[in-house]
């Protein structure tokens, strides 16, 4: 669905601590995708940076942030 209507990639890092404990698996895409979303990291680091995000490191949310731009979550924030 985002891939297909959204200009910007879909990344919702507030997910995990407003719903801790629900999850028992997140999904990155990786793919090339050509939209505005810009990131300015490769694609080992963005994998780290993710798994520290989830094991509650606040530096590595803040660096996914500063490293992937034009996004959007705002699916999330009103409601699909």
């Amino acid at each position: 669905y985002h891939c297909i209507y959204n200009s910007q990639n879909f990344l919702n890092l507030d997910i995990v601590k407003d719903i801790p404990n629900k999850f028992s698996n997140f999904i990155i895409d990786l793919r090339d995708i050509k939209t505005n979303t810009i990131v300015e990291a490769d694609k080992t680091s963005l994998v780290k940076l993710f798994q520290e995000h989830l094991n509650g490191v606040v530096s590595s949310t803040e660096k996914l942030k500063q490293v992937i731009h034009c996004i959007t979550n705002s699916q999330y924030k009103k409601g699909i």
